[in-house]
């Protein structure tokens, strides 16, 4: 029998979208090594309408909305298995009684009294990080489609990725104008002393998302109109002023229009060419993403900046305590790598995915084994099976 993943995503949070993408991807091939055959149906949340068959089915979201979702579709059919997870707590989880089945957070994004909250309502995981789809496929896929972005010439290249606003309990963060010049001249001041490298340079969907002075959404919104926002226009020119004509610099304006974006082959270029990332704080995504460069011997240095909350923080001592990162402070000082034998562990869609498997699926086929053993023995095999195959989680 072939077990349903449904991967379900709001459009418009892309790192929701990578959230299940990772988990599911991690999933199936977990199963996969076990012999189980498993399909992945990606759905927008508000089109999402459970389909009633045999077949057993693992829903899959992220993030506030995919919280909402997952504690609804628990209301409406409590026996299906939903698992979440978030890069940081959502208020719901304290408040409410009826969760998803599996919750999973980022080490140390969750405070204590919530922890043992979660840990009396349902099945709560810290992940090292927040599950992602940064892998050797998917960056292929993307590079593929964008292009390469590795110089012809032998340079290192040094990507940055811009910070964007983020909210938090006490309101929006943002990254705005100030800090954005802020943070261009202490990453020209690590810049300067490279030789032979080339600036790639990319921002996200929240890069001068808000006018930080209202707080309200900038409309039109410029990455759906092809403008580029005032606050990566900022970054751009004091990087340029500080750096000079030594030092190519290339931007990559994120647009919604143009996806895939040219984030994963910034990551390629980075990693292939053993260069350097800058990613900011506020990204928990990011930050764990990073690790694919690192891996694969580039380096990695986590920026801080205005807009990073206090879960976005929790997360960076984590990941810098792991060895993933280094971090540059708001003041410009540099803290170095740390090593720990923590280092190793899983990432966070593995983690996700096994527990799934351990919980759903790896003691139901050892049950079904040994009954069925036992069964055959006293010559009632062919009915008990009758009855297990009714079972909805049945691993035929």
């Amino acid at each position: 029998m072939t077990i349903q993943i449904d991967a379900l995503y709001h459009p418009d949070f892309l790192g929701d979208r990578n959230q299940v993408r990772g988990v599911a991807s991690a999933l199936r091939e977990q199963l996969r090594e076990k012999g189980i055959t498993a399909e992945i149906r990606e759905v927008i949340i508000g089109d999402y309408q459970p389909i009633k068959d045999e077949r057993p089915r693992i829903i899959l979201t992220a993030g506030p909305r995919g919280l909402d979702a997952a504690i609804a579709l628990k209301k409406q059919l409590p026996t299906q298995r939903v698992i979440w997870s978030g890069h940081q707590p959502v208020e719901v989880l304290g408040r409410s009684d009826l969760l998803p089945d599996i919750v999973a957070l980022p080490e140390g994004t969750c405070p204590e009294p919530l922890m043992k909250q979660l840990q009396k309502k349902t099945v709560f995981l810290e992940t090292s990080g927040v599950p992602h789809a940064v892998n050797a496929q998917t960056v292929a896929a993307d590079v593929l489609s964008v292009g390469s972005l590795m110089p012809e010439d032998g340079q290192k290249v040094v990507g940055i990725i811009l910070a964007g606003d983020a909210p938090s309990e006490d309101g929006m963060r943002f990254f705005d104008e100030a800090d954005a010049r802020r943070a261009a001249g202490l990453i020209a001041s690590q810049l300067r002393d490279m030789s032979n490298i080339v600036v790639r340079i990319t921002n996200g969907p929240r890069t001068g998302l808000h006018d930080s002075k209202t707080g309200e959404t900038v409309e039109p919104n410029p990455h759906r109109t092809g403008a580029q926002d005032k606050v990566t226009r900022v970054f751009v020119e004091v990087l340029k002023e500080a750096l000079g004509d030594n030092i190519d610099c290339h931007v990559h304006d994120f647009q919604f229009a143009k996806l895939p974006s040219a984030y994963k082959p910034i990551l390629d270029a980075v990693r292939r060419s053993k260069g350097c990332l800058f990613c900011s704080s506020e990204s928990t995504s990011m930050v764990t993403e990073s690790q694919y460069v690192q891996k694969g011997g580039a380096e990695v240095v986590v920026y801080r900046v205005s807009s990073e909350n206090p879960a976005h923080a929790a997360h960076l001592e984590a990941a810098h305590k792991q060895g993933y990162c280094q971090v540059l402070e708001e003041d410009g000082r540099m803290r170095p790598y740390r090593y720990s034998a923590s280092a190793s562990k899983p990432l966070a869609a593995e983690r996700v995915a096994n527990d799934v498997y351990q919980r759903f699926f790896q003691a139901r086929r050892h049950l079904r084994a040994v009954s069925f053993g036992c069964l055959a023995v006293a010559g009632l095999f062919s009915v008990v099976h009758t009855c297990l195959r009714s079972s909805p989680l049945e691993l035929s």
